[in-house]
């Protein structure tokens, strides 16, 4: 077990939210004469991540939703599933499906900028009804509640001034509004839950990645003083597009071997599981994923190798691209002459929620620190 698996263990057990004195992290913090529940999110091109506290015992409880919405259909026979609806701006929303995977009748959501993403209604109906899932699968219970959320966007939405005037406003769609849900589960019983989501200030704040839509770098410089607290440097951007890129040629493989088109979203999952769902079946793709990397991938490994081969800083490789391309990341470090202990390629079991923890906490010590 390596540092990061070892570290979210730690971080998922019931001792982790407790500190010295045996003071569990609370439940909710009051703001403004109300209960805030915190909530990390992240919210990445290819899914959204959630993190919170168990509503019942002092425990995180991660959360991945893939970033496709799946208008629900009458169900016939078989099983149904759970839907949600949302009621904003006056109407209703019509019922979907979250976290589908790649079922037939799966409608990508928007890959690019917070704001291109959360101008399509669709991801907005979305974020909240995985917020709804998220709080009733954490013990919480369906009827009001206010959500303090620290929300990551990518590094170039950023300044020293604070968020850029497109992701602002942007996040106005969702930033201290009310939004009432509706959950029914499969056997039909329905649930009503009402959010708002606070207002706040948490803004400065980058997700440094090889994610679903980009590739970027970010670099932390600490300024040790004695007897002064350290203090931090950070500079960054984009280099270039991510994981998309083995997405876009998988579904060049995938449609010429199988005749079955898939969207960027589902492309992205199937690097994730290495399947493709082809006549009912579910196949194995480890060929084209190899041909992939070997052909359009290697431009990304060419964007990657100046941060590889810099020996001066510790290096921390996250995101989907760590998990998906594990081996091929720690064979192009050691080609780089790295050292044991001078890098990090997160494991595939924690990279996908890493940023959602660290945006929890962030959430948590704002809240705190303005009640």
């Amino acid at each position: 077990m390596d540092r990061a698996e070892s570290w979210m263990q730690i971080a998922s057990t019931f001792a982790a939210l407790m500190d010295a004195d045996g003071r569990a992290i609370p439940t909710q913090i009051a703001r403004h004469e109300s209960n805030h529940v915190i909530v990390g999110c992240d919210l990445g091109n290819s899914a959204i991540k959630l993190v919170l506290r168990q509503a019942n015992a002092p425990q995180l409880r991660l959360f991945r939703f893939e970033s496709i919405y799946t208008p629900a259909a009458t169900i016939r026979a078989g099983d149904d599933t759970t839907a949600l609806r949302v009621f904003h701006n006056g109407a209703w929303s019509e019922w979907f499906w979250i976290d589908q995977g790649d079922t037939v009748g799966g409608e990508a959501l928007p890959i690019g900028a917070t704001a291109e993403r959360l101008a399509d209604p669709r991801t907005v109906d979305f974020l909240v009804g995985a917020l709804v899932v998220a709080l009733e699968d954490s013990g919480w219970l369906p009827g009001d509640h206010t959500l303090w959320v620290g929300c990551g966007v990518p590094n170039e939405e950023v300044s020293r001034a604070g968020l850029i005037a497109e992701t602002r406003q942007a996040l106005q769609q969702v930033r201290g509004q009310h939004f009432a849900a509706e959950r029914r589960d499969a056997t039909g019983a329905v649930t009503t839950w009402t959010l708002r989501i606070a207002d706040n200030d948490v803004d400065l704040v980058t997700v440094a990645d090889l994610g679903g839509g980009h590739l970027s770098r970010f670099d932390v410089e600490i300024m040790r003083r004695p007897g002064q607290p350290p203090r931090f440097r950070g500079t960054g951007g984009i280099l270039g597009a991510g994981m998309v890129v083995f997405a876009r040629e998988l579904i060049a493989l995938i449609t010429a071997r199988y005749r079955v088109r898939l969207s960027e979203t589902v492309a992205l999952r199937a690097l994730m599981t290495r399947t493709v769902l082809v006549s009912g079946r579910r196949l194995p793709i480890d060929d084209l994923i190899e041909t992939a990397t070997q052909t359009r991938g290697q431009s990304l490994f060419a964007a990657l190798h100046p941060i590889l081969a810099d020996h001066r800083r510790f290096l921390i490789v996250t995101g989907g691209g760590a998990a998906c391309l594990h081996a091929e990341l720690d064979a192009r470090v050691t080609a780089a002459q790295r050292a044991p202990g001078t890098y990090l390629i997160v494991a595939a079991g924690v990279t996908s929620t890493l940023n959602a923890v660290g945006l929890f906490a962030l959430a948590l010590y704002t809240a705190q620190r303005e009640s």
